[in-house]
């Protein structure tokens, strides 16, 4: 009977090894790894203080929201956010409160514009007024390409182009 308990009790730390191994696998893939390769992430201390400040706050957040109200929270520290006029804040039509947001449009960076209220954002890409960069690169196989990018960005690295 002991030594069948012994058998069971093997493979039963096997399985739970396995089990530990792909929760700790998958957890790799979203945190630590960049976007599907192995290289680690450049920036993994700060990224996981950050994750942690988040976790912490959305917390205290969840135990604190009867303590601040809704409209008092919307307009917490930024007073210089789009406020919807009083015909559109009553009701729900997706339509013209994003018509409303197209009038109100604010420019990011150039070719890039946008303007939200708590619940909607729009955001209008022109691409011909956005500065572009080219980039041309040599694959393993010898085909070339050429990737446009925008101005003033890091490129995209050429081993995502590769088969």
């Amino acid at each position: 009977m002991k030594t069948m308990f012994n058998f069971y009790k093997k493979y039963l730390f096997i399985f739970f090894a396995f089990i530990l191994a792909y929760f700790l696998s998958s957890f790799s893939i979203k945190h630590i790894f960049l976007a599907n390769s192995p290289k680690i992430r450049p920036n993994l201390g700060g990224y996981f203080l950050a994750k942690m400040k988040n976790t912490k706050d959305r917390f205290l957040a969840f135990f604190n929201s009867n303590i601040i109200t809704k409209s008092n929270y919307q307009n917490y520290g930024n007073n210089t956010q789009l406020q919807l006029p009083p015909q559109l804040a009553s009701t729900n039509n997706k339509e013209k409160i994003e018509a409303f947001l197209k009038e109100n449009l604010k420019p990011i960076t150039k070719g890039v514009r946008a303007a939200s209220v708590p619940g909607y954002s729009y955001t209008e890409f022109r691409l011909n007024e956005i500065e572009w960069a080219r980039i041309t690169y040599t694959l393993k196989n010898g085909k070339k390409i050429t990737i446009e990018y925008p101005k003033g960005t890091k490129p995209p690295p050429k081993e995502i182009y590769e088969d």
